[in-house]
């Protein structure tokens, strides 16, 4: 009693006047939802810094090979831009021997006629190879530049984003910095770098065609060609997206497109809009229910409204459209994902994962016939359950799993067997006496199940 006393009589930081009490993860309530909001802001942060510095390090092995690349050319068409010396030097000697030489009237070979150095001018051609090539090169060594700057952006963010606070202050912080990301574009930065770097390429495959051009026509034509296909199959890897939107080919050139697209179907709308106005709906009637009906209808008041609606979803972005029309395919694509993906589990561990989430997977609303996205067709029914009902045997007859473990998973399994499209099988399974003789351990667990599950029978 004595000792609780002197206690409650000590000085703490709380009933000190003046004194500041120390910031601790318990001083504020709030210190838990905010931790668990941090946990999942700091795995979204690695992500985009990783993939941010994933980037950058493309770009600068991509640079330094194709910089080096570009001076050597460069090295070689410089010398077009001016006055060849040997050429001045063969110009002066002439004139000095034109000087030297009397003229007495007899007869002598007169030298050719050589070009006055004073009056030099670089060819058209030879200027254009080389803005077209220093302009791929100050691109390059400039994407190397932001590259370096973006992965020193990256380490920044994380350094200030996990100052040692408490959580609340830390989640103002990062979402402070985060907030500044958004608005000054960074993501887009980052997207833009490599189509510079694809614009610098392009230039100097430009730069190429024209300095070939006078050096050998059949090489200007093989090049020529081959610059040809890599450019196609480079427009055609920008455009797939805009029309498949599954499709896996993409370039920075895909997203001004994109918006390309977006602005002139707007302006093509805006003039077809004010000409014709579908039908209004009545005064009850929703305008969305009414869009719909209209659509149901056919003929170009549906057209018009579809027009409408795509133009719409098209504004959100090209990854957003991606996601709508991922969301609206036929369900079968969840069948072929599913049932291609179980034929793979061979751990133990990862087959109780799936045994785990069968009932609520049968028993789900947001998909479609789960006993078929799951299990398949009636063909395939005894197949997956000959694969839950030899898991579920596996646990109950190995002495090297522990005791908890088996009884864990043959619950599962029988739990699993309880839901309608798996009954008959967990009925069979139940219905399936301990073998005489067999490891006692094994019977034992065996027993119990029949016990705890004897509905089954």
């Amino acid at each position: 009693m004595a000792q609780n006393i002197e206690m409650e009589a000590m000085p703490t930081a709380q009933n000190v006047p003046g004194r500041v009490p120390p910031e601790t993860n318990f001083t504020d309530g709030s210190g838990a939802i905010f931790s668990f909001y941090l946990e999942r802001a700091e795995k979204d942060d690695d992500k985009m810094t990783e993939n941010w510095k994933g980037d950058a390090d493309g770009i600068l092995v991509f640079t330094g090979l194709f910089s080096a690349t570009v001076a050597t050319f460069l090295a070689i068409s410089l010398q077009n831009l001016t006055q060849n010396s040997q050429d001045t030097s063969a110009f002066y000697l002439a004139r000095l021997y034109q000087l030297s030489t009397p003229d007495n009237g007899s007869a002598s070979t007169p030298l050719p006629p050589l070009p006055d150095p004073s009056s030099f001018s670089p060819s058209a051609s030879a200027i254009w190879v080389n803005v077209l090539w220093f302009l791929s090169l100050v691109i390059s060594l400039t994407c190397a530049l932001l590259a370096t700057l973006l992965k020193q952006w990256a380490r920044r963010y994380l350094r200030l984003t996990r100052p040692a606070h408490v959580p609340h202050k830390r989640a103002r912080i990062r979402d402070y910095l985060k907030e500044g990301v958004d608005k000054f574009y960074l993501p887009s930065v980052v997207e833009a770098l490599p189509g510079l770097l694809h614009a610098s390429v392009f230039l100097f495959f430009a730069g190429l065609t024209v300095f070939l051009v006078r050096i050998n026509d059949i090489v200007f034509k093989a090049t020529l060609s081959c610059i040809s296909a890599s450019a196609s199959l480079y427009l055609f890897a920008s455009l797939i997206p805009l029309i498949r939107h599954d499709s896996p080919f993409h370039t920075p050139l895909s997203t001004m497109l994109w918006f390309c697209d977006v602005g002139f179907q707007r302006a093509v709308f805006s003039i077809f809009n004010r000409l014709y106005t579908p039908p209004l709906p009545p005064r009850t009637t929703n305008i969305d229910h009414w869009h719909d009906i209209l659509v149901e209808n056919g003929g170009f008041s549906a057209f018009f409204i579809r027009w409408r609606r795509r133009i719409s979803h098209r504004s959100y972005g090209m990854v957003n459209e991606v996601k709508r029309a991922a969301l609206e395919q036929h369900w079968g694509i969840d069948a072929r994902a599913i049932q291609s993906f179980i034929p793979t589990l061979d751990e133990d561990h990862e087959i109780e994962r799936l045994v785990a989430g069968i009932p609520g997977f049968l028993r789900s609303r947001e998909i479609r016939t789960p006993s078929v996205v799951l299990i398949g067709r009636h063909t395939s029914a005894p197949e997956f359950g000959d694969m839950v009902l030899g898991f579920m045997r596996r646990s109950l007859s190995s002495d090297a799993i522990p005791e908890d473990v088996a009884m864990r998973r043959s619950a599962l399994c029988l739990k699993a067997f309880e839901v309608d499209q798996l009954r008959a099988l967990g009925r069979y399974a139940c219905q399936q006496p301990p073998r005489q003789g067999s490891c006692q351990r094994g019977s034992v667990r065996h027993c119990q199940l029949y016990r705890v599950y004897w509905p089954f029978r």
